[in-house]
Formats: C-alpha cells, sequence, structure tokens
C-alpha cells in the first residue's frame, strides 16, 4: 500500500511473502517500509545525495538502545531505495491534540522527542536530523483519539532524515528558505 507520496520519494508499506505467494498470520510487526527516490530527483545530484545521507543516518541510528528513528534492514541502489521498519503508530500532529493545552503535558512530550534528538547527536554517527517537525515525529503505538497517558507515556521516532547530516557526510545539502513556509524546522 502507498502511504506517501512526495516531490522525490514515494513510501510504500510492504510484507515479505512466502515463497509460495501466500502471506501466514501477518501482524503490523510484520510490514517494513520501502522508501524509492523518485526518478526525477535521482537526476538532481543535492537530492541523490541527501537521500543517502538519509540511509546512512538511520544505519548508524539502527543500534541505539532507543529506537529514535525506524531500524535500517537493507538499500539498493537501482532504483535507490530504503527498505526500514514499519513504525506503528501516529505522528505528533495527529494526535497532539488529545493533550489539550496544558503545558506541563505538552512540555512532557517535548522532553521525549527532546531525549530522542540527544541519542542522535551522540550516536556513533552523530546524527543530525535537521528536519524536526510534528509529522516527522511518530509516537509509537499511539493513534488519534488515544488516552492522553498513552502519548505522554510513549516512545518516539523520527523519520524522513533526507536533510540529515552525520560526522562521515560529505556533499551538498538541501536547504529550504522559512519564508517559503513559514518556519524552518531546528
Amino acid at each position: 500500500d502507498e502511504i506517501s507520496t512526495g516531490p522525490s520519494t514515494v513510501v510504500w508499506l510492504a510484507r515479505e511473502v512466502a515463497k509460495d505467494g501466500r502471506a501466514q498470520n501477518i501482524d503490523l510487526q510484520d510490514y517494513v517500509v520501502l522508501k524509492l527516490l523518485t526518478a526525477s530527483a535521482f537526476r538532481d545530484e543535492t537530492l541523490r545525495q541527501g537521500f543517502r545521507r538519509g540511509i546512512e543516518s538511520l544505519y548508524y541510528l539502527s543500534d541505539q538502545n532507543q529506537p529514535v528513528a525506524p531500524r535500517y534492514i537493507t538499500h539498493f541502489d537501482v532504483p535507490l531505495a530504503v527498505v526500514m521498519e514499519h513504525v506503528a503508530g501516529s505522528n505528533l500532529d495527529e494526535v497532539i491534540d488529545v493533550l489539550g493545552r496544558g503545558l506541563i503535558d505538552r512540555l512532557k512530550v517535548f522532553l521525549n522527542i527532546a531525549r530522542a534528538v540527544l541519542s542522535c547527536h551522540t550516536s556513533p554517527g552523530r546524527v543530525l536530523h535537521r528536519d524536526i517537525k510534528p509529522k516527522n515525529v511518530i509516537v509509537r503505538g499511539v493513534y488519534a483519539g488515544c488516552d492522553p497517558d498513552e502519548l505522554l507515556s510513549a516512545q518516539v521516532s523520527m523519520i524522513n532524515f533526507e536533510l540529515s547530516w552525520h560526522r562521515f557526510s560529505k556533499g551538498s545539502t538541501k536547504s529550504v528558505q522559512a519564508d517559503e513556509i513559514g518556519y524552518y524546522a531546528p
């Protein structure tokens, strides 16, 4: 199933099927995410390098004790694609309203995100996400309409590492002007 389509990527929810073509007792943990760079984006060297850096960042974060990003599984060069863990849950944008306007609870969620960011920064690759925003933060196991306590106790994972940078990075990076979108993620 297609999860999302953007100007430079297509993201699919996929699962491995037995050699005889039958699926056996599949649940959400048996799914993976397949993210492909589009053909037009592949021709843009900056976008191609950013996608590769995103793959590398996932790889460096896969050994963390805290699941701060989807676990890297494998990647392909043609087409340029990455297979990663499917993180079941909703993005922060979809669930934050269950907290209402309570500042203390919102700060607790922010603290969980800050811990995930710190884990990225202190990883062997010293990964900088560079595009942290509510739609790029997945709250594991939490869905719209959840109980506020579920949101407060859930682990968070970051997705979309195309703007990331790590200690072994090289090349150029895509940049977005804050005027174009009204803000620029840290």
